[in-house]
Protein backbone atom coordinates (compact mmCIF):
# COMPACT_ATOMS: atom_id res chain seq x y z
CA UNK A 1 0.00 0.00 0.00
CA UNK A 2 1.30 3.23 -0.50
CA UNK A 3 1.34 6.08 1.92
CA UNK A 4 -0.02 9.33 1.17
CA UNK A 5 2.17 12.41 2.24
CA UNK A 6 1.17 16.43 1.05
CA UNK A 7 3.32 18.61 1.92
CA UNK A 8 2.20 22.34 2.01
CA UNK A 9 5.16 24.54 1.82
CA UNK A 10 6.31 28.12 -0.12
CA UNK A 11 9.79 27.05 -0.25
CA UNK A 12 11.06 23.14 -1.59
CA UNK A 13 12.89 22.82 1.75
CA UNK A 14 10.60 19.99 3.06
CA UNK A 15 10.47 18.37 -0.30
CA UNK A 16 14.27 18.54 -1.10
CA UNK A 17 14.74 16.79 2.03
CA UNK A 18 12.21 14.18 1.96
CA UNK A 19 13.27 12.97 -1.65
CA UNK A 20 16.80 12.35 -0.06
CA UNK A 21 17.85 8.57 0.38
CA UNK A 22 15.24 5.59 -0.62
CA UNK A 23 12.76 7.43 1.74
CA UNK A 24 9.92 8.03 -0.98
CA UNK A 25 10.03 4.46 -2.20
CA UNK A 26 5.90 3.17 -1.56
CA UNK A 27 5.17 6.92 -0.70
CA UNK A 28 3.24 9.50 -2.79
CA UNK A 29 4.72 12.95 -1.95
CA UNK A 30 2.68 15.69 -3.71
CA UNK A 31 3.29 19.39 -2.50
CA UNK A 32 1.51 22.22 -2.75
CA UNK A 33 1.87 26.45 -1.98
CA UNK A 34 -1.46 27.69 -2.10
CA UNK A 35 -3.74 26.58 1.15
CA UNK A 36 -6.96 26.72 -0.69
CA UNK A 37 -5.67 24.28 -3.67
CA UNK A 38 -4.04 22.00 -0.47
CA UNK A 39 -7.10 21.86 1.35
CA UNK A 40 -9.00 20.73 -1.56
CA UNK A 41 -5.97 17.92 -1.86
CA UNK A 42 -6.47 16.86 1.39
CA UNK A 43 -10.50 16.75 0.94
CA UNK A 44 -10.38 14.76 -1.84
CA UNK A 45 -7.42 12.10 -1.37
CA UNK A 46 -7.39 11.56 2.57
CA UNK A 47 -2.98 11.78 2.72
CA UNK A 48 -2.03 9.69 5.84
CA UNK A 49 0.59 12.77 6.88
CA UNK A 50 0.40 16.29 5.89
CA UNK A 51 4.11 18.29 6.01
CA UNK A 52 2.70 22.11 6.75
CA UNK A 53 4.98 24.89 6.86
CA UNK A 54 3.94 27.33 9.65
CA UNK A 55 5.01 30.21 7.20
CA UNK A 56 1.84 29.48 5.14
CA UNK A 57 -0.45 30.96 7.27
CA UNK A 58 1.40 32.23 10.20
CA UNK A 59 -1.22 32.71 13.27
CA UNK A 60 -3.64 31.33 11.32
CA UNK A 61 -2.24 27.87 11.48
CA UNK A 62 -4.21 26.83 14.24
CA UNK A 63 -7.70 27.04 12.26
CA UNK A 64 -5.79 25.74 9.22
CA UNK A 65 -4.95 22.70 10.92
CA UNK A 66 -8.96 22.31 11.95
CA UNK A 67 -9.88 22.96 8.56
CA UNK A 68 -7.69 20.29 7.48
CA UNK A 69 -8.54 18.10 9.77
CA UNK A 70 -12.44 18.70 8.50
CA UNK A 71 -11.59 17.68 5.27
CA UNK A 72 -9.49 14.79 6.04
CA UNK A 73 -10.18 13.24 9.84
CA UNK A 74 -7.88 10.91 9.72
CA UNK A 75 -4.73 12.27 8.36
CA UNK A 76 -1.57 13.11 11.15
CA UNK A 77 -0.45 16.92 10.75
CA UNK A 78 3.66 17.80 11.25
CA UNK A 79 4.21 21.62 11.59
CA UNK A 80 7.47 22.65 10.49
CA UNK A 81 9.00 25.85 11.51
CA UNK A 82 12.02 27.95 12.74
CA UNK A 83 11.45 28.36 16.40
CA UNK A 84 7.98 28.85 16.38
CA UNK A 85 7.24 30.33 20.02
CA UNK A 86 6.02 27.75 22.33
CA UNK A 87 2.27 29.30 22.63
CA UNK A 88 1.86 29.15 19.31
CA UNK A 89 3.10 25.24 19.04
CA UNK A 90 0.79 24.47 21.79
CA UNK A 91 -2.25 26.33 20.15
CA UNK A 92 -1.58 24.20 16.62
CA UNK A 93 -1.52 21.03 19.23
CA UNK A 94 -4.54 21.61 20.40
CA UNK A 95 -5.77 22.15 17.15
CA UNK A 96 -5.11 18.97 15.98
CA UNK A 97 -1.34 19.01 15.06
CA UNK A 98 0.53 15.50 15.96
CA UNK A 99 3.79 16.65 15.62
CA UNK A 100 6.37 19.73 14.97
CA UNK A 101 10.01 19.73 13.66
CA UNK A 102 11.72 23.15 14.58
CA UNK A 103 13.64 23.58 11.35
CA UNK A 104 16.71 25.30 13.11
CA UNK A 105 17.06 22.68 15.69
CA UNK A 106 20.06 20.40 15.69
CA UNK A 107 18.37 17.42 14.00
CA UNK A 108 16.16 19.93 11.53
CA UNK A 109 14.65 18.01 8.94
CA UNK A 110 17.33 15.55 8.83
CA UNK A 111 14.75 13.43 11.34
CA UNK A 112 11.87 14.17 9.16
CA UNK A 113 10.82 10.73 7.68
CA UNK A 114 11.26 9.83 11.50
CA UNK A 115 8.61 12.15 12.52
CA UNK A 116 6.67 10.51 9.74
CA UNK A 117 6.99 7.56 10.54
CA UNK A 118 6.16 7.65 14.43
CA UNK A 119 3.48 10.30 13.47
CA UNK A 120 1.54 7.46 10.98
CA UNK A 121 1.88 4.73 13.65
CA UNK A 122 -0.36 7.45 16.04
CA UNK A 123 2.65 8.54 18.07
CA UNK A 124 3.36 11.98 18.48
CA UNK A 125 6.60 13.90 17.70
CA UNK A 126 7.01 16.70 20.41
CA UNK A 127 9.97 17.72 22.50
CA UNK A 128 9.98 16.67 25.94
CA UNK A 129 9.32 20.34 26.80
CA UNK A 130 5.89 20.38 24.69
CA UNK A 131 4.89 17.41 26.57
CA UNK A 132 5.01 18.87 29.98
CA UNK A 133 3.42 22.26 28.81
CA UNK A 134 0.26 20.12 27.30
CA UNK A 135 0.58 18.15 30.76
CA UNK A 136 0.14 21.54 32.35
CA UNK A 137 -2.23 22.91 30.35
CA UNK A 138 -4.61 20.04 31.10
CA UNK A 139 -3.93 19.90 34.54
CA UNK A 140 -5.02 23.72 34.59
CA UNK A 141 -8.04 22.80 33.00
CA UNK A 142 -9.25 20.25 35.29
CA UNK A 143 -8.31 21.97 38.25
Amino acid sequence: MTMTIQLIEENNAVQENINLDNYSLNKQIVSHSDEVIALNFAAQHQPEIIVLNYGICHLETPTFVQFLLQKSPKTKIIIVSKMLPEEQLLTCLISGASGYIDETANQGLKILHKAIDSVFNHEVWITRKMTAMLLDRLRNQYN
